[in-house]
């Protein structure tokens, strides 16, 4: 691959991930209900108070399998 084209596109893709970046920061902004902090301990335990919780069921077997 020529140089002038490694460069355009490593620099494309960089333009890529620096665009994504940004936007993922900007919708997350500064928000304080973060579950987990940087040292890996639940920060805000509230968050779970309104998760609703599945019913652990097994699968049935058919009427006719026995």
């Amino acid at each position: 691959m020529p140089i002038w084209l490694r460069k355009f596109t490593f620099s494309e893709i960089k333009k890529h991930y620096d665009e994504e970046n940004k936007s993922q920061q900007n919708s997350v902004g500064n928000n304080q209900n973060v579950a987990i902090n940087t040292d890996g301990t639940v920060a805000d335990r509230s968050l779970f108070n309104n998760v609703p919780s599945t019913p652990n069921t097994s699968p049935r077997k058919p009427a006719s399998y026995k």
